[in-house]
């Protein structure tokens, strides 16, 4: 066996080496994607348990002023100052939430 033919063979090898491992690094950006996309969805729906349970903690009026910001006849004057707080760091609380799902790529 001369130089030539060993140099051919340990190429050869050397690209069977270089496609195994792009195979094995496809496989494993494939688990961890799946990973990542369970973490996410795990995430996103502990994070909506979390504001049903704030939410099932409200007061009786805190939890009733939420309930009249959706009736079509209430105008944002028929509310008091301190439920326009309530309101809107109830509802910001909410879309912070929906960003970071957004964010994260997750369907909450």
């Amino acid at each position: 066996m001369n130089w030539d033919a060993i140099g051919v063979v340990s190429e050869v090898v050397g690209a069977i080496a270089v496609v195994v491992s792009i195979i094995y690094l496809a496989v494993q950006i494939s688990s961890n994607t799946k990973t990542m996309r369970a973490n996410a969805g795990f995430e996103a729906t502990h994070s909506w348990a979390n504001s049903n349970e704030i939410f099932s903690q409200f007061s009786d009026d805190h939890l009733m002023t939420i309930v009249r910001t959706f009736d079509s006849t209430a105008s944002w004057d028929d509310f008091s100052e301190v439920e326009r707080v309530r309101i809107s760091l109830s509802f910001r609380a909410l879309f912070q939430k929906l960003e970071a799902c957004v964010t994260a790529g997750s369907l909450c």
